[in-house]
């Protein structure tokens, strides 16, 4: 294989390896931040409560409370990478961001 084409698979690999990284830590620190809370839940409940074998306060606290505010936050920064990809990619700059647009003063227009 020509010298490009191994660079270009290496690349490819490091690229795999960081997405990977970075759907481990989502997933760690989704873990972390059901445990963590007014209400300090030990990991081993947690699990019990995903599987459904735990006792009521628990199930209440991580179904209703804490799980819909990961998801929440996960839906919420997907979407603002979207569109600040979506801004970049349009604009064709690397550098463009919501005040290029003009979006903080059209947000802040106050109709009279």
């Amino acid at each position: 294989m020509e010298k490009t084409s191994i660079t270009y698979l290496k690349q490819g690999r490091k690229k795999k390896l960081k997405i990977l990284f970075i759907l481990l830590m989502t997933i760690i620190l989704s873990f972390y931040a059901l445990n963590r809370g007014a209400a300090i839940i030990a990991p081993k409940e947690v699990l019990q409560t995903l599987l459904g074998k735990s006792e009521e306060i628990s199930n209440i606290t991580i179904w209703n409370i804490r799980l819909p505010r990961i998801i929440g936050g996960l839906i919420v920064g997907a979407g603002l990478g979207v569109a600040g990809n979506i801004m970049q990619t349009c604009l064709g700059n690397p550098l463009a961001s919501p005040s290029t647009l003009g979006i903080p003063s059209a947000a802040a227009f106050e109709q009279i």
